[in-house]
């Protein structure tokens, strides 16, 4: 079977044959949605409680994703993960359902590791790996590139954070911050092994880092244990959210 990084390869290999360098990004994903034949709509639900879903039935297969999305990269990546139930689950049977009423659709609920397939595929989708690894060749893994990435790729900066932290050859993490610098969630690559934070963590910072890397001190981000890492950071205010992205990377003393 074909993991969902090779899937999505193959998917928008086909997608970006026939187009121009102009043309490619940020990947149309309604429009790539559409030429396989399935319907895109948009509806006003509770944004806590449906982000987006597929539909498959005998008579439509159709994506619906909620329109009180805020950002345009959330809900690109919204259609895209919605694409990659459709290229990698449509034989189960949580998919199978009938139109009804919209509250129906809120409670479609699926396993931890489908969802994970389908944002892997996403990621790979909207960020080819190919094109990815040649715009970060050679560049500071920091803020202020994941704010590039995202504008030349159509993703939110957090997805694209993410897919930075699975591609990069250095040692990096993302921690993203609760108004009160408590820890929401921690995300780091293989390289960073020694990077861990217990969800709620209070990191104890009294000015944050800004978009351009800086030296970070290793006691505010291994509260816990000793540091071997020389560490340097950078951060984004995610206002709309009430959180703080931070972007932590390291090397060896």
């Amino acid at each position: 079977m074909n993991t969902p990084r090779d899937k999505a390869a193959q998917v928008i290999a086909a997608w970006l044959q026939d187009k121009s360098e102009s043309d490619s990004y940020p990947i149309n994903c309604i429009e790539l949605a559409k030429s396989l034949g399935v319907d895109v709509s948009e509806a006003d639900l509770d944004l806590k409680k449906f982000i987006g879903c597929l539909y498959i039935t005998d008579d439509v297969t159709a994506i619906l994703y909620n329109k009180n999305i805020k950002e345009e990269g959330r809900k690109n990546f919204t259609i895209a993960h919605e694409l990659g139930h459709y290229f990698l689950h449509q034989q189960d049977p949580s998919h199978q359902v009938a139109f009804r009423t919209l509250s129906d659709i809120q409670n479609q609920p699926h396993s931890k590791q489908i969802e994970r397939e389908a944002d892997q595929f996403a990621a790979y989708l909207l960020m080819p790996e190919s094109d990815f690894l040649n715009k970060i060749q050679a560049k500071s893994h920091d803020i202020e590139l994941v704010l590039e990435l995202a504008k030349h790729y159509g993703t939110s900066a957090t997805a694209t954070c993410c897919h930075l932290i699975d591609l990069s050859e250095q040692p990096l993490a993302a921690v993203s911050l609760n108004a009160d610098n408590t820890t929401r969630w921690y995300k780091r690559n293989h390289h960073f092994k020694d990077f861990s934070l217990e969800k709620g963590t209070k990191i104890d910072i009294s000015s944050h880092s800004p978009q351009q890397q800086e030296p970070a001190r290793s006691d505010i981000w291994f509260p816990i244990q000793s540091s071997q890492w020389s560490l340097m950071s950078s951060s984004l205010d995610m206002e709309e959210y009430s959180q703080r992205l931070y972007l932590i990377s390291g090397n060896r003393d």
